[in-house]
């Protein structure tokens, strides 16, 4: 396996913004492809992926969060930093959620399908 490939796994599941489920394959994955000989990692990559798709957010599913009653509660003092933020990119043409999970993910997402 890759070990760009793992180093994203790693900073997605490092991300505060990273979704529980999608963590936990994260880290089954980086303690599987630390394990010498182990052959479950690939399997576990594809897992991991599988899930990372379901949960790479498009830009506009973040915009309708950050603007919930859900979101402020979630994000307090951050909402509106990030509110802006993700309507500036999306202005821009960015079409996925500007937090480091997505972004990273989008990354890693991309780089499997070479």
């Amino acid at each position: 396996m890759k070990s760009e490939a793992l180093e994203l796994v790693k900073e997605i599941v490092e991300a505060p913004s990273c979704f529980p489920a999608l963590r936990e394959k994260g880290e089954a994955l980086l303690t599987a492809s630390g394990s010498a000989g182990d052959s479950g990692a690939d399997a576990l990559m594809d897992e991991f992926l599988v899930e990372l798709e379901k949960d790479v957010e498009p830009i506009e599913g973040a915009i309708a969060f950050f603007k919930s009653d859900m979101g402020l509660a979630k994000l307090g003092e951050h909402r509106d930093k990030m509110l802006a933020k993700s309507e500036k990119a999306q202005a821009e043409g960015e079409k996925i959620c500007m937090c480091p999970a997505c972004q990273k993910g989008v990354k890693l997402l991309e780089m499997m399908k070479k």
